[in-house]
């Protein structure tokens, strides 16, 4: 099953754990924007646009769009990559956000994109996807995810056929037309003579199809919250289960479907009670070198864990519990007798403002990977205090960053192909 980072999105409440970090907001960047313009454009131009949006709110699309409580609208769509999209196979994994943005040439979205791809880290938890759909051609779309360093593949909404079903598209007034037409040239980025434009609209979707959550503003400089899109994700999460409350995981890969597994980056098999992948280069290159990986969003602070697995090639093998409130809080990083560095078991530094985690390492010792054979890792993580079995060895290490509360648990790798045939959690 191959999960399309449209931005590949999910989130996880921390129940009575710990406080998740809560997004930045979105609006004061937004108005940043807004209170350039006002330097930049003279005030009749800004009167123009003004009064253009208040034109479109006049229209009543705002109500007559589709609403919270009416059903989604499944298509089928091609990402700029060409590879389809069909939304119902989606929302039936799970929670869709589902997002249009005007197009590359629009300020306010380049912001938008910028801060949800920066919430993809805290998405990834409850197994909600963002899917985000433009007007503009799939070669502009491309263009639009490098120039801001996007980790999404965005959907070409046609001749905005789609929004049209969503009731979101609008006609541009007659007094803003040249600016679009002449200034911005619409029509080379969408491919049509076609004066008219979406919404920035954001729903979610739940695993029925219904919209549980709509955000619909002819204001183009204003734009769904980011912790109101998680926040309305959480709310109907499927997938997390509480921390404390007891409850395992166990996936004996005998059954094509599990209602916490989140076979991830490649086209996983499920066969037979083994889960299988051979790493695909071009998705290595598009996930900023990250491999498949199995992920299962649930919460939990002490908790054992058991894996078996089978490399073939690979390079590493990675086993991480994430923390609740972002990043990893245990890692135990397997190489091969080939690598230069030792498998190593992990933990990682608060995230500074504006920086990056880094790891701090509390082994070194810990034997490689054996190519070819199947093997088991069995992890025990308890406040201050883990414990790593691995390759006929035991490792006991502490650190305070261990005791965080955690809120996925996971196993990945680079290069090759893994086989994988239990994948166990008691929480204790």
């Amino acid at each position: 099953m191959r999960l399309i980072i449209l931005a590949l999105a999910t989130v996880v409440a921390a129940v009575g754990m710990a406080q998740t970090t809560t997004p930045e907001p979105l609006a004061p960047k937004l108005q940043e924007l807004v209170d350039g313009a006002s330097k930049r454009y003279p005030p009749e131009v800004l009167s123009v646009f003004k009064d253009g949006v208040q034109t479109v709110k006049a229209t009543g699309i705002e109500q007559s769009a589709r609403q919270v409580g009416q059903g989604a609208i499944d298509a089928e769509l091609a990402g700029w990559d060409g590879k389809n999209v069909r939304l119902s196979e989606l929302w039936k994994q799970g929670p869709v956000v589902l997002m249009w943005y005007r197009g590359g040439w629009c300020p306010y979205c380049n912001v938008q994109l910028r801060a949800m791809q920066h919430q993809l880290s805290a998405i990834e938890g409850a197994g909600a996807k963002l899917v985000v759909l433009t007007p503009e051609l799939p070669e502009k779309a491309k263009q639009t995810a490098e120039a801001n360093d996007l980790d999404l593949v965005a959907l070409h909404d046609k001749d905005n056929a789609l929004a049209k079903q969503y009731g979101i598209v609008f006609d541009l007034p007659a007094p803003i037309i040249p600016m679009y037409r002449d200034r911005l040239k619409l029509g080379s980025y969408n491919g049509n003579d076609k004066m008219e434009l979406p919404l920035s609209a954001t729903y979610v979707i739940d695993r029925n199809g219904k919209i549980t959550y709509a955000y619909l503003n002819a204001d183009y400089t204003k734009r769904a919250e980011p912790a109101e899109v998680l926040a309305a994700v959480q709310a109907i999460a499927p997938t997390t289960q509480t921390a404390g409350s007891g409850e395992s995981l166990l996936d004996d890969y005998t059954a094509a479907e599990h209602p916490t597994r989140q076979a991830m980056r490649g086209d996983w098999e499920i066969k037979q009670g083994i889960a299988s992948v051979k790493q695909d280069d071009a998705l290595y290159k598009k996930f900023k070198n990250h491999g498949p990986i199995m992920v299962y969003p649930i919460l939990h602070r002490d908790a054992a864990a058991v894996v078996e697995f089978k490399p073939q090639g690979c390079k590493t093998v990675v086993f991480t519990m994430d923390a609740a409130d972002g990043g990893h809080a245990f890692r135990v990083v397997l190489r091969t007798g080939a690598a230069d560095q030792p498998s190593t078991i992990q933990t990682y530094t608060e995230k500074p403002a504006g920086g990056k985690a880094k790891p701090i390492v509390l082994s070194k010792d810990v034997p490689h990977l054996d190519d070819g054979q199947w093997q088991r890792i069995e992890v025990k993580v308890q406040g201050e205090r883990a414990t790593v079995s691995f390759g006929g060895k035991t490792f006991d290490v502490q650190h305070p960053r261990i005791a965080q509360p955690k809120k996925i648990v996971k196993l990945g790798f680079s290069f090759g192909e893994l086989a994988i045939r239990s994948f166990e959690l008691d929480q204790l």
